[in-house]
């Protein structure tokens, strides 16, 4: 048994197709104690070896290093360097472009006849 392990089933099994019912009823719950218990239940059924304890230390020391290091939702001037996106209108679709160093993604919906251009460039 060891943290690890939580941190594990946290990023490798909750995003992962099988861990979508998971992530969907740990997204509907009400409290600390339901949470765990239902992180505690599937990570130990999927085969993450961890205790209640453990994922709560590891979410109280994610909280404590996000308190430390800068206020939810603001980024450092480096994450900020390192942000990549924009938006465009091509073909009767907005395409928005999101990226960054190691990843990106593009996203498309229809906005019928409105035409819009935004640029964001990292430098």
């Amino acid at each position: 048994m060891s943290q690890k392990a939580y941190v594990d089933f946290y990023e490798t099994y909750l995003p992962s197709p099988a861990g979508a019912d998971v992530v969907a009823k740990l997204k509907a719950t009400k409290s600390e104690e339901e949470y765990g218990a239902i992180a505690l239940k599937a990570g130990n059924a999927a085969g993450f070896d961890f205790t209640l304890d453990e994922a709560k230390a590891v979410m109280k020391n994610s909280q404590a290093k996000l308190e430390r290091d800068g206020a939810a939702g603001e980024l450092s001037e480096k994450q900020l360097d390192s942000a990549v996106g924009g938006a465009t209108y091509s073909s009767s679709a907005l395409v928005v472009n999101i990226g960054g160093s190691f990843a990106s993604t593009s996203l498309a919906a229809k906005i019928g006849s409105k035409q819009m251009s935004t640029v964001m460039c990292p430098w």
